[in-house]
């Protein structure tokens, strides 16, 4: 297929990137080092050049199966989507965008947009999908399907010892566990393979049988221990939007920000409902004032993957049960789950 990519950045690198296997790829940008990166390491036509501008299309295919447009700017690959249309012809258009005031905006159907994301959305969802399974580090669901696929990491002392056959009898057969992660190595286990603690368990099979048995796995300590109160770090559109999911469900958020104005649009936006914290120098100093080291919960889900990582590691350090990381670049995504963090991928 013949695709053009409205974006260099991690985005559009790494859709360059898996696409260009398989496809015939363009990818137009107005940043001189993207371009270089992207004409350094992959195989596609690169194209230095404003997408605003009509006239950069003119070196592109006539005719194209996708136009994807994923700059971080919504109001650039809005605008993309209208200009192409007047110099190429396009089967289809998908576009990336961060404000959740386009979500149910009839926009994309009078542009003819035959896909929208909403990266908020979609971490927001999934961290839904995980307060459904609190024990679980991550989870899949499948469309049209009662099956699901988590992974869990076994520290119950009566599951240590026991082979995959016997601890598959707790999920009956409509159960399978599929993998195993041991020491930072991923494999498909035989029935024969015996359970470590520490071992990360991946499950797949019917939702209503696994959410019934899988926290069993866990330590009891973890197990019964109900998630209530939640940190959140960063109040940009993601930390907000993962607010209102937590807040949605009945948990009380704390959201800590260094941006004083970032942390008045988020006390509007919330309207209230959860403590802002403006914590310019770090927040070692407001675990006792403000009882956070009481928290069940940790989301640090700003744009800077390493600030994520230290974060998750310093609520680990005061106890804190479950941190979850959100990872923006693929680079640090290993480092996040050999860490131990819960990840979700940006």
């Amino acid at each position: 297929m013949e695709i053009i990519i409205a974006g260099a950045g991690k985005v559009g690198y790494h859709l360059a990137k898996t696409l260009s296997i398989y496809h015939n790829i363009t990818i137009i940008d107005k940043n001189p080092e993207a371009i270089s990166k992207i004409q350094d390491d992959l195989d596609v036509l690169a194209i230095h050049g404003n997408i605003e501008n009509p006239q950069v299309y003119f070196k592109c295919s006539k005719k194209i199966d996708y136009f994807i447009a994923v700059t971080n700017m919504d109001e650039i690959n809005i605008i993309s989507t209208l200009i192409i249309d007047d110099s190429i012809e396009v089967e289809k258009k998908i576009i990336r965008l961060k404000n959740s005031f386009f979500f149910e905006s009839s926009i994309f159907e009078k542009l003819n947009i035959y896909k929208s994301i909403f990266a908020s959305y979609h971490i927001a969802n999934t961290l839904q999908k995980l307060l459904e399974f609190p024990s679980a580090n991550n989870i899949k669901e499948f469309k049209n399907s009662n099956m699901i696929m988590l992974s869990v990491r076994v520290n119950n002392p009566d599951y240590i010892g026991y082979n995959i056959r016997e601890i598959s009898k707790e999920f009956e057969d409509r159960v399978a566990i599929v993998g195993l992660e041991r020491d930072k190595i991923f494999f498909i286990p035989n029935y024969s393979e015996v359970i470590k603690q520490g071992d990360l368990l991946y499950i797949f099979g019917v939702k209503s049988v696994i959410q019934s048995r899988y926290s069993n796995l866990e330590t009891p300590k973890v197990q019964d221990k109900k998630i209530k109160n939640c940190i959140v770090f960063g109040a940009d559109r993601l930390g907000i939007e993962i607010s209102r999911v937590l807040l949605d469900n009945d948990f009380e958020v704390k959201l800590i920000e260094t941006d004083l104005k970032k942390c008045e649009e988020a006390s509007e936006i919330l309207q209230g409902r959860a403590i802002i914290l403006n914590s310019k120098y770090g927040w070692g100093h407001l675990l006792k004032e403000e009882g956070l080291d009481s928290a069940d919960m940790l989301i640090a889900s700003t744009a800077n993957d390493e600030y994520n990582i230290i974060k998750c590691i310093e609520g680990k350090k005061a106890g804190i049960e479950k941190v979850i990381a959100i990872n923006n670049d693929r680079e640090y995504y290993s480092l996040m789950h050999s860490l131990g963090l819960i990840v979700i991928r940006g």
